[in-house]
């Protein structure tokens, strides 16, 4: 297994270079060489079958097609940002979101400025995700009236066929004082984002200026909520029921701005309030879980009717190789299948609790002691998925969804559902292992990947929460010096207290111990390397 196979087993036109793998004794894989594939060209290819086995005459070639998903990208201008220490000077953020990750030196060429003759500075920057960039236009310089700023995004540095042009209105420093923009926000919290023409004054009371009302018109009643004043922003933050549609604005004449200018007249606005789309994350970001009673491991969702949840074990004695080439972050399972297995899988029910609103964030809790007293010295990675018929977004082509997929009930992890195809995916000689969502590329389309009304949504491991727990009551601070000594500290997680006679090892790369000391009575020991 993983032998390359020197016939030539596959035609391509066009041509690609690469080699063919036996995967195992039913698989053949192709694997092109780097660059070869190019996006979004169609490729006709031919597997030449009757070179592997006997067949009928008619089998002995199988042909068939693909395409290579063409590189995109989406922009937005995300904010104008003016301060109060530098009123006449504006900074306009944005948000490029590209189909696959590029080189680092590509996405700088993507993004250039214009505003009223000059070239504005544009800095971009990259997220934690590879696929997502940031990019900032400063020290924009106000105008008498008000002007327009250009952000353009030639997609070819990046090989995409695509060129876009965003517009952002730079104020003018003379009066009025104006409301510019209003939106729906969902970060930090559900509510919407008032954006002025200058810094607001916060010496003012907001809240008897700004008024919210629900339903079309504000007929439905005042809605509560929470100011916060930011510069040139009033964020309103109030709870997003699912009965609510719309939101009325209405903001009083006499708000000010830090220059004593208060608006010409009063301002009213109207905002849609649409639904939140479906998520799953957890809430916790530590990965070490005190050895209590119970190991609960807490998650919050909304608008979904279910979860598939899956535990991989790291095994206790393949934790230090797993740990050679990962963290204990949530993010890290680089081969996976080298040193853990899938040891649960099931589906959980988030609707059986009549209490709880689906389409609105609400928490919910997984006890994982159970699973994890069969083996406590391993790490555990958890993650939580979704499929499209989980879902509760009001979609006309979505039916009822997981309300008919079985019997409600979560919490305790008691009957698991691993299957054959379950057991066979860790039998595999590979160890790589796509810890993503279920990918099926005759029916996506990159375009509608943030649409939950559309199966693209749920194909993108973006979806997935993940993290790796390890049920542990020690605590460690390790210090090091140039030499090779280790200072360690131990205490118990659950009441802080030193621990004494805790044996601590230190391994080499090659996973060999090379130094081993006792805790004192203060939780302490020095580890040299014996060497």
């Amino acid at each position: 297994m993983g032998e390359e196979v020197k016939d030539d087993l596959f035609d391509f036109s066009p041509g690609l270079k690469g080699k063919t793998y036996w995967v195992n004794s039913r698989t053949i894989e192709f694997v092109p060489d780097s660059g070869q594939l190019r996006p979004g060209t169609l490729y006709n290819a031919t597997f030449r079958l009757g070179r592997v086995m006997k067949v009928e005459k008619k089998l002995d070639a199988f042909r068939f097609s693909y395409r290579v998903q063409a590189r995109d990208f989406t922009a937005r201008i995300t904010s104008t940002d003016i301060t109060a220490s530098a009123p006449d000077r504006v900074t306009v953020c944005g948000e490029l979101r590209l189909s696959e990750a590029p080189k680092a030196d590509e996405v700088a060429k993507m993004v250039t400025a214009k505003h009223d003759g000059d070239k504005p500075k544009v800095t971009v920057t990259r997220t934690e995700d590879a696929r997502v960039y940031r990019f900032t236009v400063s020290e924009v310089a106000k105008k008498e009236a008000d002007t327009e700023l250009l952000v353009t995004i030639d997609g070819s540095p990046f090989g995409a066929d695509h060129k876009e042009t965003l517009r952002a209105t730079i104020p003018g420093t003379k009066p009025p004082f104006k409301l510019m923009q209003a939106e729906m926000i969902d970060e930090p919290e559900s509510g919407a984002c008032l954006t002025f023409s200058a810094p607001v004054s916060t010496t003012q009371d907001v809240n008897g200026l700004v008024t919210l009302r629900a339903g079309e018109g504000g007929s439905d009643g005042a809605v509560s909520y929470t100011c916060q004043v930011q510069d040139n922003k009033v964020r309103l933050f109030f709870e997003r029921r699912s009965d609510l549609k719309a939101v009325a604005i209405e903001v009083d004449g006499a708000l000010r701005s830090v220059a004593g200018d208060a608006l010409t007249a009063s301002s009213s606005v109207r905002l849609e309030v649409k639904s939140l789309n479906p998520q799953v994350e957890f809430l916790s970001e530590g990965t070490i879980m005190p050895n209590a009673e119970q190991l609960i491991l807490p998650f919050r969702a909304v608008n979904l009717y279910a979860v598939d949840l899956k535990i991989i074990r790291i095994f206790e004695r393949n934790v230090l190789t797993f740990l050679q080439d990962n963290s204990l972050e949530a993010s890290s399972s680089s081969e996976l299948r080298r040193t853990g297995r899938l040891v649960y899988r099931k589906m959980l029910r988030l609707d059986s609790d009549a209490t709880k609103d689906i389409h609105n964030w609400d928490n919910y809790f997984i006890d994982l002691s159970k699973l994890i007293r069969q083996e406590p010295g391993a790490i555990y990675r958890v993650v939580l998925s979704f499929k499209r018929e989980y879902s509760a977004y009001p979609c006309d082509s979505v039916g009822e969804g997981a309300r008919n997929l079985g019997p409600a009930g979560m919490t305790r992890l008691d009957e698991n559902e691993l299957g054959e195809a379950d057991e066979a995916t860790w039998d595999k000689p590979q160890t790589y292992y796509y810890d993503g969502a279920d990918m099926d590329w005759d029916t996506y389309q990159w375009e509608e990947r943030d649409n939950p009304c559309s199966a693209s949504y749920y194909m993108s491991s973006d979806r997935m929460a993940a993290t790796n727990v390890l049920a542990s009551n020690l605590g460690l601070i390790v210090k090091a010096n140039a030499n090779n000594t280790l200072w360690v500290a131990v205490s118990n997680l659950i009441d802080t207290k030193p621990l004494s006679g805790v044996e601590v090892t230190a391994y080499n790369f090659q996973l060999q111990p090379i130094g081993s000391a006792k805790t004192d009575d203060n939780g302490f020991c020095r580890n040299q390397d014996e060497k």
